[in-house]
């Protein structure tokens, strides 16, 4: 009887040992699930995060895109801002080709008032010289028309006297006529 109590009690304490199992075993189930529980909500996070930076990469290449948009219309500009730069020196080389040429007429110019001016000032001393000789020229002729005017008067005189002296040998021939004719 004793064996089989011993049993028994054996037996009784194999079932309290297999309860001790049970209690642990849905402690490790307890806690598995709460790690699992954990760990969806781990999963849960990291794929809230995932889709944030999902959101966030879709973004950022969205600015790419715009950036690399802009760096298109940069590079244009460039190209445009170069051609520009391009046209103005051109420009400028000619805008300078212009000038030098624009001096040298000037320096021509120059030179050609500087004869004018000589030949100018050389004008006014002919001028000059051609007035004085004007002068001159109009005292002769006053003293040429007194000349005439006293050979005019010289003239009459001498008209005057050859009348008056024919006259006179009319006079003496006709009175010689007379005497000649009495004989």
């Amino acid at each position: 009887g004793r064996s089989a109590e011993g049993t028994g009690r054996s037996a009784e304490g194999t079932g309290s040992s297999a309860e001790d199992t049970g209690s642990s075993a849905e402690d490790t189930g307890s806690s598995l699930k709460t790690q699992v529980a954990q760990l969806k909500t781990q999963v849960g996070q990291l794929k809230a995060q995932v889709g944030q930076l999902k959101t966030q990469v879709g973004q950022l290449e969205a600015q790419v895109g715009q950036l690399k948009a802009q760096v298109g219309q940069l590079k244009a500009q460039v190209a445009q801002l170069k051609t520009q730069a391009a046209q103005l020196k051109t420009q400028v080389a000619q805008l300078k080709t212009q000038a030098a040429q624009l001096k040298a007429q000037v320096a021509q110019l120059k030179t050609q008032v500087a004869q004018l001016k000589t030949q100018a000032a050389q004008l006014k001393t002919q001028v000059g010289q051609l007035k004085a000789q004007v002068g001159q020229l109009k005292a002769q002729v006053a003293q040429l028309k007194t000349q005439v005017a006293q050979l005019k008067a010289q003239v009459a005189q001498l008209s005057y006297s050859a009348e008056d002296t024919g006259r006179s040998a009319e006079g003496t021939g006709r009175s010689a006529e007379g005497t000649g004719g009495g004989g």
